[in-house]
């Protein structure tokens, strides 16, 4: 008699199981794709949206159930779907592609309306290099591409279709693919089984060649200081206020090495999802913030003023955490132009 009930029992218990997780994915999502897109569900009481939330994650639960990797996510357009499909269809036809997954923030469950695709594929070590000279061609079956550049990056090409769709296609090989990615990942495809208990940690600098990225925004700061100053003393307003961004920038990409050495890449472009790498209550995005001026000199001198003084304190901690020389002959003389600037101009 037990036994009968068991089959109701797990039934039960499964579907207590997915409302949970539906009703927690809902919580956490408020603010995603159904609220933001300004539908039906955001104008309704939480409750209501709840409950959508629920049906959403059931509706995808069952979607995935008995599809190998099924990668239907929740936040998708309609559009991101047909070009994933035509992705994992794509890769599953050429011979050369072995596994593909979905990275960014479809994959993290973080998406909303405004989330791109970032996609990935691996081929065998033997057709690598053939796949890399055709993937613009690849990208293609995909859609029809109206933006597509690789940045003389040689391992990622960015696009831009035809019905809005953007976003980036990552290539990597069988022996070396690791570092081809960083963060949470969904599975699309993998016939070889590569990427099962695989995590994607990205690749990180070695401990010198952080150090010496720091290094070089400490002593560049001084150098971009040097231009502004001209500028100013020129009255070249516009040349100004592009130096001037240049230290604020400077920075910035300080402020993101100070929360992780290691990021050097952030360097490169540091106001880059900044909001998310810097906690909201580190100070150091509000005091940049107050830098933002008019281009009128005098606005410009004491935003620069306010800039240096950033710096400095920044700086100052940054070079004795990792053992580096300040500056401090260089900070002198650029100092020194700086006070006969403030004379000049009264």
């Amino acid at each position: 008699m037990l036994f009968s009930y068991l089959p109701f029992y797990y039934y039960c218990h499964s579907f207590v199981s997915v409302v949970l997780s539906g009703a927690k994915a809902a919580y956490r999502k408020q603010r995603s794709y159904w609220w933001k897109a300004g539908n039906r569900f955001g104008q309704l009481s939480p409750y209501l949206a709840l409950a959508h939330g629920t049906w959403q994650a059931y509706k995808v639960e069952a979607e995935d159930e008995g599809r190998e990797g099924g990668w239907r996510m929740s936040f998708e357009s309609e559009e991101q779907q047909a070009v994933l499909r035509r992705f994992v269809a794509a890769c599953e036809q050429d011979e050369r592609v072995v596994a593909a997954f979905l990275g960014g923030s479809l994959a993290a469950g973080s998406a909303d309306e405004w989330s791109d695709l970032d996609i990935y594929l691996i081929t065998t070590d033997e057709a690598y290099e053939d796949f890399l000279d055709s993937r613009k061609a690849f990208i293609r079956r995909l859609g029809e591409p109206v933006f597509l550049e690789d940045f003389d990056l040689p391992y990622t090409l960015f696009f831009v279709f035809a019905d809005g769709t953007d976003g980036e296609l990552g290539c990597g090989c069988e022996s070396r693919f690791l570092d081809m990615h960083k963060g949470p990942h969904k599975v699309l495809l993998d016939k070889k089984g590569i990427l099962a208990g695989v995590q994607f940690n990205g690749s990180q600098p070695a401990q010198h060649e952080q150090v010496e990225t720091l290094r070089r925004q400490v002593y560049a700061f001084w150098h971009d200081l040097s231009h502004f100053l001209t500028a100013m003393g020129r009255g070249d307003l516009w040349w100004a206020q592009g130096q001037l961004e240049a230290l604020r920038r400077c920075c910035m990409s300080l402020v993101r090495l100070r929360q992780n050495l290691a990021a050097t890449d952030a360097v490169e472009d540091p106001y880059f999802k900044v909001e998310i790498a810097i906690p909201a209550s580190d100070l150091a995005l509000a005091s940049l913030q107050t830098t933002i001026c008019p281009m009128e000199p005098g606005a410009m001198l004491r935003s620069a003023l306010a800039i240096i003084t950033f710096y400095q304190e920044l700086a100052h901690l940054l070079v004795e955490r990792h053992g580096l020389s300040y500056p401090a002959d260089l900070e002198r003389v650029m100092l020194t132009r700086l006070e006969r600037l403030r004379h000049a101009t009264g």
